[in-house]
């Protein structure tokens, strides 16, 4: 895709969603690309309707190819799960995989304060691929060697690398524990043990976009396939109302209700994962105290697993 020339499944989109009968033109305004995008670009797209021309805006991004092909498995439970963004186009270029969505209006909100929408959304994606029927290829997969990748390729770099904005027993502590869980007899006995789905793999307040009463779950790029608790972790526990609506979502896509067991034993996952997976983040921008209160948290989850 390049800034000379629009897809045609981007000018057929236009010409459908928004009742155009031509486009006239587009503009392209670069946009920060966050933590790991290698370029978005906005895109306000010039469509004449009826005697006037309107601006339709999108959004361009080229990220991960999983990105895309999370993101276009996630179609599938489009428009039910209201919070999935639509994917209006994909494809590859000389800068990497590309996809168009809307631009969608919305600020970042609590996490106390996600609507039930995104929780339903959520659960009508993981009941639509649980235990992975149909299978998916070409994304992540929480297991043992993924695992063991994220401790010792991703995490324990990043330890190192910003060591000295700690005091040394923290960095040690951290590659200690990170040593520990990579090769941790337990993890493949609960990974093996955990029903998997596809997951946005991200789900925290800040990538989540709340307008009125629709919300939109942005940024796939970290879609997994693992226990479906991981999307949930990190923003309600079982005992909140809104995992009472993911439940209810769920029960009503998959025709069966959650499976206690599971969802027990993946949020002793999540407990684990989550820390570690944002670890590199909490030592480059968050304060010793805080490293310490993830590494508790990973150390209690890891001791509670090997029980």
């Amino acid at each position: 895709m390049t800034t000379t020339a629009l897809p045609v499944a981007v000018i057929d989109w236009v010409l459908d969603a928004a009742g155009a009968d031509s486009v006239v033109g587009w503009r392209i305004e670069r946009l920060s690309g966050g933590a790991v995008a290698a370029r978005v670009e906005r895109l306000e797209v010039q469509a004449r309707i009826g005697g006037s021309v309107e601006s339709v805006p999108l959004v361009r991004k080229w990220g991960f190819a999983h990105e895309v092909a999370g993101l276009r498995a996630a179609q599938a439970v489009r428009p039910d799960a209201r919070s999935v963004p639509e994917l209006i186009a994909h494809g590859r270029d000389q800068s990497g995989p590309w996809m168009v969505t809307p631009l969608y209006e919305g600020v970042s909100v609590e996490a106390a304060a996600l609507p039930a929408v995104v929780f339903e959304s959520l659960a009508r994606l993981h009941a639509r691929y649980w235990r992975m029927d149909p299978p998916l290829g070409g994304i992540p997969v929480v297991d043992a060697a993924w695992w063991g990748d994220l401790c010792r390729s991703w995490a324990t770099p990043a330890v190192q690398r910003h060591a000295s904005h700690h005091p040394p027993e923290t960095s040690r502590r951290a590659l200690d524990l990170l040593d520990r869980a990579a090769g941790d007899p337990a993890i493949s006995r609960v990974l093996g043990h955990l029903g998997v789905t596809l997951l946005h793999g991200d789900v925290h307040a800040g990538n989540v976009l709340v307008h009125d009463e629709s919300a939109h779950l942005i940024d796939w790029g970290s879609a997994r396939i693992g226990t479906p608790m991981l999307d949930l972790a990190n923003v309600i526990t079982p005992q909140s109302w809104r995992f009472a609506r993911y439940a209810r979502a769920w029960r009503e896509a998959a025709g069966a209700g959650l499976n206690a067991e599971q969802v027990e034993l993946g949020y002793q996952w999540a407990r684990l994962q989550i820390p570690i997976q944002y670890l590199p983040w909490t030592v480059e921008h968050r304060s010793t105290a805080d490293v310490e209160a993830a590494l508790d948290q990973a150390e209690t989850a890891l001791d509670h697993l090997d029980a």
